[in-house]
């Protein structure tokens, strides 16, 4: 298997027979195995790296992610000395052979500079909660980050009840504006039964154990909406629907609604071109206002049979969104993130966006393609792992992806999709610190009334918004 040379040691792939340097190797066959054959006889996609143990035991339906083991992050036997490698605090190009002795520096001096900024930023606070005291109307146009006293727990808790009622208003105006064009053309009665029966649907592509449902709780902000299992044995036989529907006792005087968020397998388990046509035929049936395709930094599959699906959504007008999820648990994120960025460059022009996150610097990014479609990686949950980082990796990019993808929907997706991250309060809190600029920016016949200088009431805003529309519907 091996051959010698005098100055470098060569060796072939076990999976793919190409000969490169021992260097190159373990990366190499790390991603290599990760991909997937087709089996002759059952038709199914294998990863590589089972794909003997599925053949001599008669097709074998195992979960190849059992004897996944957790990936080692050293990179030592990864990358060659004359590379460089971001460091994962300060994010600059070190070369590898000063890479350990790097991160032990900037390691240290994070947590300082963590437990500095904190120091600091208590005492901005207790400077706000003074000022709020005694100016409450200025209070209210700025959100501290930190509450530390209880006068404060107390005005942002109404603060966050007032947005979510604003969110309300911005919903039940939505349906009525829904009621008065659809009476034009239908009987009453059937015009009830459409708006007081609000279905929307949103369907997430992935392997078993990618973060499919954290990414679903999160979107909610649903502690248990789609039962979550990290066990070895836990995934995604078939096709599998949660539901959130409207809770009357926390949005009063909204119509209801109900958001079927589909749980399918991933590509790896389509056989032959039946998936493909399978999953196709699904996706005209449920007509989404989006498809989230999902993949965690230590899973690799072939995407070429993501392309059919990416295709159809771009004819049928279905945003799509490709998601690198667990993106704390893996150093190869930027590489699932650059594989996406080459499955969606046919749905138009590239554009980057950036959003601060505060604690971090490096400003968490956001790829769109034309009107239709992005990419992005995200963590749902918190990610703590001792044994490769004291640190804890807080939530990230999940507001993120709910705001760029709020961008791109029309108004009746627009409104199925806020219906779905209605219980998200994280996001209302940012979003609607913005939102009037939002609105201008999409319907030009507000620029001129909004004034970033002095923004009115986010709720006069969308009741003048809904009030245009329904003159111009008449």
């Amino acid at each position: 298997m091996y051959t010698e040379s005098c100055s470098n040691s060569f060796c072939i792939c076990a999976f793919c027979h190409e000969e490169m340097p021992k260097s190159n190797m373990s990366y190499h066959s790390y991603l290599c195995g990760s991909k997937t054959n087709q089996c002759p006889n059952c038709q199914k996609y294998v990863q590589r790296a089972v794909y003997n143990y599925h053949l001599e035991h008669n097709c074998i339906n195992i979960d190849e992610d059992d004897y996944q083991i957790k990936p080692d992050t050293r990179i030592d036997e990864q990358i060659q000395d004359d590379e460089s490698i971001p460091c994962e605090f300060c994010h600059k190009q070190i070369k590898f052979t000063h890479y350990d002795h790097h991160l032990k520096v900037c390691s240290g001096r994070q947590r300082s500079f963590d437990f500095e900024r904190s120091i600091r930023d208590y005492s901005t606070d207790r400077q706000e909660a003074t000022s709020a005291s005694s100016n409450y109307n200025r209070f209210d146009r700025s959100l501290p980050d930190v509450v530390n006293t209880s006068m404060q727990n107390l005005n942002l808790n109404e603060k966050k009840t007032s947005k979510l009622e604003k969110a309300t208003a911005l919903f039940h105006t939505r349906t009525s504006s829904i009621r008065t064009s659809l009476s034009r053309d239908y009987f009453s009665t059937e015009v009830d039964h459409v708006v007081d029966n609000l279905q929307f649907n949103i369907i997430l592509i992935g392997s078993p154990r990618v973060g499919k449902s954290q990414l679903i709780n999160a979107i909610c902000g649903e502690k248990n909406l789609a039962e979550t299992s990290p066990g070895l044995n836990s995934c995604t036989k078939e096709i599998k629907c949660y539901t959130l529907k409207d809770d009357q006792n926390r949005t009063p005087g909204i119509k209801p609604f109900q958001i079927n968020f589909y749980d399918t397998p991933g590509i790896e388990s389509w056989t032959n071109q039946t998936g493909q046509e399978t999953m196709k035929k699904f996706i005209e049936e449920k007509n989404p206002i989006c498809v989230i395709y999902c993949a965690s930094p230590g899973s690799f599959a072939d995407l070429t049979q993501l392309q059919p699906i990416l295709q159809l959504c771009k004819d049928k007008q279905i945003f799509c969104a490709l998601v690198c999820t667990n993106m704390w648990a893996n150093a190869h994120r930027d590489i699932v993130i650059e594989d996406f960025k080459k499955q969606l460059t046919f749905f138009g022009q590239q554009e980057e966006k950036f959003f601060d996150q505060g604690y971090n610097r490096s400003p968490h990014q956001v790829t769109l393609f034309g009107n239709g479609a992005l990419c992005t990686m995200i963590n749902s949950i918190e990610y703590y792992d001792p044994d490769l980082s004291p640190i804890r990796k807080p939530i990230q990019g999940v507001d993120e992806l709910i705001h760029c993808i709020m961008e791109e929907l029309d108004q009746e997706k627009l409104l199925g999709w806020c219906n779905a991250v209605l219980y998200r309060r994280t996001f209302w809190e940012k979003i609607f610190q913005k939102t009037g600029g939002f609105f201008s920016r999409h319907f030009a016949y507000i620029q001129e009334s909004f004034n970033a200088n002095n923004p009115q009431n986010i709720f006069e805003i969308i009741k003048q918004l809904f009030n245009k529309n329904q003159s111009q519907n008449r």
